[in-house]
């Protein structure tokens, strides 16, 4: 028998877990008890046990098991995660075909990896004639149309020959600073403007491209998401290189956990916990994907106004949306736009936006009241404890 608790604003919640097995899997069924936390100075764990029994609290977990599926796709990792009640969910083999092919169907109309795809064969074509795009690519550019005229063009799809020039594209062979007469070429060809739609096709003119990088591995936890709700599935977690949707409850009954990353290169710790359930969480960063020339970084993340990497001092950028797709379009327009310009966005669209910015000691963060909700603990006490420990350790 394994007794822990944890405390959730005034209360702690004690479980009292019985490690059992069915059908080989080994999952844990137990009783669970709230207790307000000014008692849990004078409880001892053996009371807690005999009030949990006297109160014949019921099995909250109702033989909820974590099931998995895991591969790669768009140049990185998935995971989807489902709770299975009862042994009744879709098998794990099954789920895996119809995510792999649903995912390859997608890097078939929006992979600019894929030398067929259907974006691949669009920014081939010759310029001035109308190019037929899909139902599904059709709704991936109006979103991104719609980022554009609310951020003000710090997102767009056409960003595409910039992101080449500073050898962070598909076939981008080195990292170096472009020169003057290059930058202006590209950014010539750059502008969420020059996409001219009409009656499901695309204009197609000399230099542009599109490129649903930024997009479009949320598009692809939308369908994933979309593809386990068909499968009778209620509570589940879809995550693609980071981006996620979170639906339902997780294996306890409770919103599902996500750890936003401390923004930093070499290491892998939380900065915070969110408690997500029916909502998408993306993140933007430059922490990974840079380059360094002559003493100075430069970002992979492109402003597509100025053609240059941006250079303010936001590490990363986390936007909680109803769509996977929208706040991985969001997370990248704000990172771009700076904690100033995107947090008045933020606030003027109701936006739940968290901001971590570089310090000269480590970070700070900033987030919109919007965001407040969803974290698991409050970000002010999570500082405080941090700022606690750190007094603690300073010689």
């Amino acid at each position: 028998m394994v007794v822990c608790n944890a405390l959730v604003r005034d209360w702690s919640i004690w479980e009292i877990r019985e490690p059992a097995k069915k059908d080989g899997v080994l999952s844990d069924k137990g009783l669970c008890l709230m207790v307000p936390r000014a008692w849990r100075e004078h409880l001892s764990t053996a009371a807690i046990v005999v009030i949990a029994l006297l109160a014949g609290c019921s099995d909250v977990r109702h033989a909820r098991e974590l099931r998995e599926v895991t591969g790669r796709t768009m140049g990185t990792t998935y995971s989807v995660k489902y709770i299975d009640a009862d042994g009744r969910g879709p098998a794990e083999a099954g789920v895996k075909d119809l995510i792999d092919t649903r995912l390859h169907a997608i890097n078939g109309l929006m992979s600019t990896y894929e030398a067929d795809s259907e974006i691949s064969r669009f920014n081939a074509a010759q310029p001035g004639r109308w190019f037929p795009l899909s139902v599904e690519t059709l709704a991936v550019l109006e979103l991104s149309h719609e980022i554009s005229a609310l951020s003000g063009g710090s997102f767009d799809v056409t960003v595409g020959p910039l992101v080449e020039l500073w050898g962070f594209g598909a076939t981008a062979s080195s990292r170096t600073v472009p020169d003057a007469d290059q930058l202006a070429a590209a950014r010539a060809v750059v502008g969420h403007d020059r996409v001219t739609l009409e009656g499901g096709a695309v204009r197609t003119e000399a230099g542009l491209r599109l490129d649903f990088s930024s997009i479009a591995k949320g598009y692809a936890v939308d369908e994933l998401a979309s593809l386990m709700r068909e499968q009778g599935s209620r509570d589940h977690l879809v995550e693609i290189g980071g981006e996620m949707f979170a639906a339902g409850l997780n294996g306890d009954g409770v919103p599902w956990r996500i750890a936003i990353e401390t923004p930093e290169a070499l290491a892998r710790r939380p900065y915070v916990v969110m408690a997500i359930s029916d909502a998408a969480v993306a993140t933007s960063g430059d922490y990974r994907n840079y380059f360094e020339q002559d003493g100075r970084r430069y970002s992979h993340t492109i402003d597509p106004v100025t053609g240059m990497p941006v250079s303010h001092d936001v590490a990363s950028v986390t936007v909680v949306e109803g769509s996977s797709a929208r706040a991985d379009a969001l997370a990248t327009a704000l990172n771009v736009m700076g904690p100033e310009a995107g947090m008045m966005l933020a606030r003027e669209h109701d936006l739940a936006v968290l901001f971590i910015i570089k310090t000269d000691d480590g970070f700070s963060d900033r987030y919109s009241p919007a965001m407040e909700q969803y974290f698991a603990m409050p970000l002010s006490e999570r500082n405080a404890s941090q700022s606690s420990k750190a007094k603690e350790v300073a010689p």
